[in-house]
Order: structure tokens, then sequence, then C-alpha cells
């Protein structure tokens, strides 16, 4: 039979649904939400493409080398 047609198993798309899902604590989402609301003031005064390009880049790396960092000193 064709797995088209096949009937699901639901303990097996369960597993799989939670195998992929990403959870983002609300931590995370604020530290991110304020460098790249951050970040966006000042893209416009960054020149063209590139530059604004590498300087995403190198923010992007520091906040994400920086919230574990933030997360032990806030105990989580």
């Amino acid at each position: 039979m064709s797995s088209r047609f096949r009937k699901p198993n639901v303990e097996t798309d369960d597993h799989a649904q939670k195998k992929f899902a990403v959870h983002m604590d609300p931590v995370s989402l604020v530290f991110y939400a304020v460098v790249c609301g951050l970040l966006s003031l000042f893209a416009p005064n960054l020149g063209g493409r590139v530059p604004r390009l590498a300087v995403g880049a190198v923010v992007g790396v520091l906040a994400a080398t920086t919230l574990p960092f933030l997360n032990g000193m806030m105990g989580y």
C-alpha cells in the first residue's frame, strides 16, 4: 500500500511533531527582539548591503554568545 494512503500512526506522528518542535523561552525571545530592534535603528546609517550584512552577522554572533551568560546570571 502506498504511504499516501496509509492510516496515520498517531503515536509516531506525535513523536515526530515533538521531535521537530522549536521551543524558545521568553528570555531568549525578548533578548533577540531587543538586539534586532537596536540593530534596526542603526541599519540605515551603516551604508550598503555588505556592511549591513557584516554588522548583522557580528551582532548575531555576539548576541548568541552573550545570551547563555545572561541566562546563567538570571538563574535559568
